[in-house]
């Protein structure tokens, strides 16, 4: 099997220490930590660079982790990289519709999630865009934050062919729902790459599952929180609600398109 040297570049320092099958040993992982409030001070696409021209070793996979998140699977991710190299594409995002829940975006663009970026140093266009980097300071970001600043810094220095998305079988909550979009707050588990996303601040129920799953010695699969009853049918009724809601709009829009083709 192929052999991988990769770098993660990450704020935090295992702060929620959950490791699953962590046996992979044909990938090699570093570790860079940058500090919190440097992080903050930056615009996201500037401190990637910034980043990225300090390394002095060679990698084959340069990862940087931004915000409350970790890799707990090194067997996961082992797979997930492995794809992202044979794709040849130089740079690797989640990107998913935009998530209800999130107030600050137009519904119309792709979410881009800023918690997990990553860089095929193998590319050979790689070295190009550290010399041609191009920076530009968004008007939005204090509406959309840093990720409208990211979904510039992807649209000024890469082509859409050169673009990874390793989003692609939906993110688990706390409750272990499958969501089809990216939503990170409080909680959320990525079953492609392995990577949670944790804001105990947002929900107190979050210090709760990560001591659950720290507890366990050998933690096969991540425990997730049941659900209370109300909890439970309330999602169950919104389920029901947002179906019949699509039928709806489903009928409506056949009868429209009948009209204006007769």
């Amino acid at each position: 099997m192929e052999i991988l040297k990769v770098l993660v570049i990450s704020n935090i320092t295992s702060s929620a220490n959950i490791k699953i099958n962590d046996e992979e040993h044909n990938l090699i992982l570093d570790y860079f930590v940058v500090k919190e409030e440097y992080r903050n001070n930056k615009n996201i696409g500037e401190l990637i660079y910034e980043n990225l021209k300090k390394i002095k070793k060679e990698y084959n996979i340069v990862i940087h982790l931004l915000g409350n998140c970790e890799i707990i699977s090194k067997n996961i991710l082992y797979k997930s990289l492995v794809n992202f190299a044979k794709s040849k594409k130089l740079i690797g995002i989640r990107h998913s519709d935009n998530y209800i829940k999130n107030p600050k975006n137009s519904p119309r663009v792709p979410f881009v999630d800023t918690h997990f970026i990553a860089f095929n140093c193998d590319n050979s266009r790689y070295k190009k865009f550290l010399k041609n980097y191009k920076f530009i300071e968004s008007n939005y970001d204090k509406y959309c934050g840093q990720n409208m600043n990211l979904i510039l810094f992807i649209e000024k220095n890469f082509n859409i062919n050169e673009v990874y998305n390793f989003f692609n079988n939906g993110n688990f909550n706390i409750y272990g729902d499958l969501i089809n979009q990216i939503n990170t707050f409080p909680f959320s588990y990525c079953n492609n790459t392995s990577l949670i996303t944790y804001y105990p601040k947002f929900n107190k129920k979050v210090k709760k599952l990560l001591l659950l799953n720290k507890n366990k010695k050998k933690l096969k699969y991540l425990i997730f929180l049941k659900k209370g009853l109300i909890i439970y049918w309330l999602s169950k009724f919104a389920k029901f609600i947002n179906n019949i809601s699509l039928k709806i709009f489903n009928n409506r829009y056949k009868k429209f398109v009948r009209k204006k083709t007769l």
